[in-house]
């Protein structure tokens, strides 16, 4: 899978975390994850969009993170300004340990607060996956239950997309 199209309808430190390779998307059926963490921005053009994607993966690379912490990647969307942040956690309790924590509000929130202004991403719980011969689409509800986020993996570029995404970077712990 190479392209992705999106529809967005206490802590112990675990430092040792291997970087997959860049063109690498994110596994959206990994059994461990109970959280996805999804957000959508959107920057002035192909360098800042580079600039930001590359400033948000630095600072999760250096923060210690916890054992709850599965994967964070960043995706490159196929207008040049466009950029999907993709984060799995093993429970939502555990994440929002993490975010509560002040310490990390402060080294990560500033970091990213420093290369664009961010909400907090949608929280989602992982609901199915359905397979298709060009692909396979993993669907994930929303904690509020409003929301549906759709992701369908392609080998090529969907024709007719309004927009795509790549795998730019990513951080991931390996499952157990």
């Amino acid at each position: 899978m190479t392209s992705i199209a999106v529809e967005i309808g206490e802590s112990r430190h675990d430092c040792h975390r291997p970087r997959p390779p860049a063109d690498r998307p994110p596994d959206p059926a990994r059994p461990d994850a109970g959280l996805v963490l999804a957000s959508l921005r959107h920057t002035e053009g192909p360098e800042h969009q580079r600039r930001v994607m590359s400033g948000v993966m630095e600072a999760w690379e250096k923060a210690p993170l916890p054992a709850a912490y599965l994967a964070r990647h960043c995706l490159a969307g196929s207008d040049g300004r466009t950029i999907l942040n993709f984060a799995q956690w093993t429970t939502s309790e555990a994440h929002r340990i993490f975010a509560a924590d002040p310490r990390n509000q402060q080294t990560l929130g500033d970091a990213v607060q420093a290369l664009y202004s961010a909400d907090p991403p949608g929280r989602y719980a992982p609901h199915r996956r359905t397979g298709r011969s060009s692909g396979a689409a993993h669907f994930f509800v929303a904690e509020t239950g409003r929301r549906l986020l759709a992701l369908a993996g392609y080998e090529d570029q969907p024709a007719g997309a309004a927009l795509h995404f790549r795998p730019f970077r990513g951080l991931v712990r390996p499952e157990r």
